[in-house]
């Protein structure tokens, strides 16, 4: 199977998975999310930000907070 092929299979799993459980992919998003601002302290915070965004949208997610960074 070629490198897109396996990446595409990854990605359908990965998306099936949080179709599935979407609470605990949400918990599981933010402890990544936690632990890279602990490990960078804080300085890629809007990158992470980002990326935590756009798997949300990715799954079908929205999840609005009030104000930067009050997720995690």
């Amino acid at each position: 199977m070629s490198l897109f092929g396996t990446a595409r299979r990854i990605v359908d799993q990965a998306r099936g998975y949080a179709s599935r459980n979407p609470q605990k992919f949400r918990q599981t998003t933010d402890k990544v999310a936690r632990f890279a601002d602990k490990r960078t302290h804080g300085k890629y915070r809007r990158q992470i930000d980002d990326a935590v965004r756009k798997v949300d949208g990715f799954v079908g997610g929205r999840r609005y907070r009030g104000g930067p960074h009050d997720r995690y």
